[in-house]
C-alpha cells in the first residue's frame, strides 16, 4: 500500500519567484515581469496558454490575482524551468525600475495564484537625482543617459561617425532591446522570451554581440542580479 501525502491549503514549495518591472521612456508604460519555477506552478499550467490579471484593493491592496484564463487574453511565457507573465503596469503603482525582486505567492487554486506584490510598486515615487555629470564631462558628446549622440541606427546598420556594423536579424533585435533601455539593465528572462534561442547558447550569444558592438566603441556588461547593460566603452 502507497500512502500520498497531503498538503495543507496554499502550500508553496520553497523556491525562488521573482518580480521585475520596467518602464518604457517612449510611451511611459511599465510592464512587471514575473517569473515563477515550473516546480512551483504545477501541473495545472502545463497546458495553459493565456491568463487573466486582477488587482485587489481595499483589504486585499496590494496583491495581483494570477488565473489561468482561455479568454483572458494574456499570454503565458515559458522559459526553461518557469513561467513568465507579463503584466501591463496599474495607475495605482510607482513608476519605481527594480530587478529580480523576491515575491511571494499563495496558492488559491491549481490554476490560480494570489501574488503579494513587492513593496517598490506600492511606494509613492521618489524625486528624480539630478544628473551625476553634465555631458561635457563625457570626452565625446552624449545624452544626460550616457548615450552618444551620434549613434545612428538605419534598418538593421548601426553606425557611429564613419564607422558602421550591420547586424544580423536576431543580433539586431537583442541590440535593439539593450538600446530602448539605454544604460539600464535588461533581465535575463526578458531577453531569452524576445529571442528565439536556447537558454544554453544565451551567453555565447552576448559575447559574440558585444565583438560586433566593439568597433563602435559600445560594450555590454552584466550587472550581478539585475541583467545586461549597454553603454559607452570608458576608451571610446
Amino acid at each position: 500500500m502507497a500512502f500520498t501525502p497531503l498538503q495543507p491549503a496554499g502550500y508553496v514549495k520553497k523556491q525562488a519567484m521573482f518580480a521585475s518591472f520596467s518602464v518604457r521612456q517612449k510611451t511611459g508604460l511599465g510592464t512587471l515581469f514575473i517569473s515563477v519555477p515550473t516546480v512551483v506552478a504545477g501541473k495545472g499550467w502545463d497546458k495553459v496558454e493565456t491568463c487573466s490579471y486582477a488587482v485587489g484593493d481595499g483589504e486585499h491592496a496590494g496583491m495581483l490575482r494570477i488565473a489561468a484564463d482561455a479568454e483572458g487574453g494574456f499570454k503565458v511565457g515559458r522559459l526553461k524551468n518557469a513561467l513568465v507573465f507579463r503584466v501591463p503596469a496599474h495607475p495605482g503603482w510607482a513608476p519605481v525600475e527594480f530587478r529580480n525582486a523576491v515575491v511571494k505567492l499563495h496558492v488559491t487554486e491549481p490554476s490560480a495564484w494570489v501574488i503579494y506584490l513587492p513593496e517598490a510598486l506600492l511606494r509613492p515615487a521618489p524625486v528624480a537625482a539630478a544628473p551625476a555629470a553634465k555631458d561635457e564631462a563625457f570626452p565625446v558628446a552624449v545624452t544626460k543617459q550616457g548615450k552618444p549622440r551620434d549613434l545612428s541606427v538605419v534598418g538593421t546598420t548601426v553606425s557611429r561617425g564613419e564607422k558602421t556594423v550591420r547586424l544580423a536579424a536576431l543580433y539586431y533585435k537583442a541590440f535593439s532591446l539593450l538600446n530602448r533601455d539605454w544604460g539600464r539593465a535588461v533581465s535575463p528572462a526578458t531577453l531569452l522570451d524576445d529571442l528565439d534561442i536556447k537558454q544554453d547558447e544565451f551567453l555565447a550569444f552576448i559575447r559574440i554581440l558585444r565583438d560586433k558592438l566593439a568597433p563602435l566603441g559600445l560594450v555590454i556588461i552584466q550587472r550581478p542580479a539585475e541583467g545586461f547593460v549597454l553603454q559607452l566603452s570608458p576608451e571610446a
